[in-house]
């Protein structure tokens, strides 16, 4: 009696109601214990025959229709020193929704509590034990895989927090010591976010450009490098507990030299060349800018403004522009600069820094891999004979269009634009060219 009073309390609290909300059975048998149908260990055992796909699923969905981002924030950072194995299951899940936002196209969400995911992971390096390191390889995983997969915007969210992170503990000496300890961690990770991102072979051989001067190691130290990182690989393919249900590592390490048609993996590599180039372009050009600011703070006040100008008249001149330094999350969509109107900046006074405001013109270019479908010949068939002149003449919608070209043409003092038109299409070579040269001369 006591263990189904109990019982009933538990499936009447708040949390466990989204539960009975998006499951039919599993309300039917919550009911059945309230009216007294079932005893508490009938209820039990029919809880325990439910396939664990199914019970995470319904976690999943738990946390669509009962809470938001930010209560899945909050148990994600309470699971985040978990030890059980079912507090494992439950951090793993919840990472599991997130990436389902982000494949459902809510990708503002996960963009917007990012820091504190990333915050997370800083606070979880360097593992103590193994069910530590366990912890981190998911949540490496997790962000690995929204980052490279779902949007190179979050991909550059990452590397410059965790580059602010190692130049904190690489160049400064009143640091806190949990930040010195984890740097070498936080150099692996920003290395294999760079080397995934670029497709390299083994999901290994990247940071040069993330990095720059924090990491130059000599060809000696490369090849251990990748002969450790090559035993890891190995220890990662035989421990599926470390790797989400859709992993980018996973994904990688899985996959066959040829296993994709040739028309696909050509897709997806093109893709991967765009990425690459928003993401080096980005990183180069938005040094540049604050390379510009920094010389600026060892100059007079009145020899700010002109050498500003000076600067971005240079600095258009170059033609080397990037992507847009605000790297706003718009999905597919990769926000590049055009030109820096170098009379529209202005620099701030400061007493350590020279903040400079700039105006960027940009352009959306869409991350579209269907460029490299090439059309069959029926298709080009059907395009070309849309373009040939019908043999009867012009419609009379197109007849309409011309008579209204002309009555504009004569309006503006041009030529009639119906008259040129019809001695383009329906008379002989000769006499077309010959009525082009006349045209020339008016």
């Amino acid at each position: 009696v006591s263990s189904a009073n109990a019982l009933r309390d538990l499936i009447s609290r708040p949390d466990f109601l989204a539960y009975r909300r998006i499951c039919i059975d599993l309300d039917r048998w919550c009911s059945g214990l309230e009216l007294g149908q079932l005893d508490a260990m009938e209820f039990i055992e029919l809880l325990d025959d439910t396939p664990d796909t199914q019970i995470a699923e319904l976690k999943k969905e738990a946390f669509r229709v009962a809470g938001d981002m930010g209560s899945a924030m909050k148990l994600l950072a309470d699971y985040c020193s978990a030890n059980s194995a079912d507090d494992m299951q439950m951090f793993k899940h919840i990472l599991d929704f997130f990436i389902d936002l982000c494949e459902e196209g809510d990708l503002s969400s996960v963009a917007f509590f990012l820091p504190q995911l990333q915050s997370l992971h800083l606070q979880m390096l360097p593992p103590k034990d193994n069910n530590e390191l366990l912890r981190v390889e998911l949540m490496e995983d997790f962000l690995l895989t929204i980052a490279v997969k779902h949007s190179v915007q979050l991909a550059l969210e990452t590397t410059w927090s965790y580059v602010a992170d190692l130049e904190d503990s690489l160049f400064h000496i009143n640091i806190s010591p949990s930040t010195r300890r984890r740097r070498f961690s936080v150099l692996r990770f920003v290395c294999e976010l760079e080397s995934l991102l670029f497709d390299f072979q083994d999901g290994w051989g990247g940071g040069s450009i993330s990095l720059r001067h924090m990491l130059t190691p000599s060809k000696h130290q490369v090849t251990l490098l990748r002969d450790e990182m090559m035993e890891l690989t190995k220890n990662r393919k035989d421990t599926s507990s470390t790797f989400l249900s859709r992993s980018i590592r996973m994904e990688i390490l899985s996959q066959a030299k040829f296993s994709k048609p040739p028309e696909e993996a050509a897709q997806e590599a093109l893709k991967a060349a765009k990425c690459a180039d928003y993401f080096s372009s980005h990183l180069s050009f938005t040094r540049r800018i604050c390379d510009v600011a920094e010389k600026l703070r060892f100059l007079d006040v009145s020899r700010r403004e002109p050498e500003l100008k000076k600067e971005m008249d240079s600095l258009n001149s170059s033609g080397s522009m990037g992507g847009d330094p605000l790297n706003q999350t718009k999905g597919d969509c990769l926000m590049r600069v055009l030109r820096v109107p170098s009379t529209e900046g202005h620099v701030f006074r400061s007493k350590e820094r020279t903040p400079i405001l700039l105006l960027m013109e940009t352009i959306g270019e869409e991350l579209d891999t269907n460029t490299l479908k090439e059309k069959s010949i029926d298709e080009r068939l059907k395009e070309q004979s849309k373009r040939q002149v019908p043999k009867n003449g012009p419609s009379e919608e197109e007849a309409n269009n011309r008579r209204a070209a002309s009555h504009y043409a004569v309006d503006l003092e041009l030529p009639e634009f119906g008259d040129v038109q019809s001695s383009q299409e329906f008379q002989p070579p000769d006499e077309k060219f010959d009525n082009i040269n006349e045209n020339i001369e008016k």
